[in-house]
């Protein structure tokens, strides 16, 4: 199935690629929940670094964005050998606080595994305290939200 036949629930996602294996599999023969939280971090990261925000520009500024609420519906499961696609957008930011929403399909079959919102706060890495986003950072998230808003 092509890319084009995938039902993304909003337009220009950014996407990251994964082959589910046997180590992401729980006792059930599928892919454990916890390993698309981790999948959704990663493709999370690939965005904002595509976006002009790398890991180590965050650390020099002293900066993070901590994850403070969690959506998540895991529509049907996985198993090992299954090829998914992790979309990923900004669907708000300020200085303070971001929005992802995320989307994982089954690429044999088009399948919506998983869908998921998490906000985010952005914190001082030193405290652990609220504090605003730096310029590259605000501007990084602004940016995904306008990619996302034109299709």
């Amino acid at each position: 199935m092509s890319q084009t036949q995938w039902t993304w629930d909003l337009p220009s996602p950014s996407i990251m690629t994964v082959s589910a294996g046997f180590e992401h599999t729980d006792r059930l023969g599928h892919v454990n929940n916890t390993v698309y939280l981790q999948w959704m971090e990663q493709a999370a990261w690939l965005h904002i670094t595509d976006l002009g925000a790398p890991w180590f520009a965050w650390q020099q500024a002293d900066r993070a964005m901590a994850t403070v609420d969690t959506h998540i519906h895991y529509h049907t499961a996985a198993s090992s050998g299954s090829l998914l696609k992790v979309g990923t957008w900004l669907t708000r930011a300020n200085r303070l606080h971001a929005s992802r929403h995320f989307q994982i399909i089954r690429t044999s079959d088009g399948a919506t595994l998983v869908t998921a919102d998490i906000d985010y706060t952005c914190i001082a890495i030193s405290t652990g305290k609220p504090a605003r986003m730096p310029g590259f950072m605000a501007n990084a998230h602004q940016a995904g939200v306008t990619q996302q808003a034109t299709p």
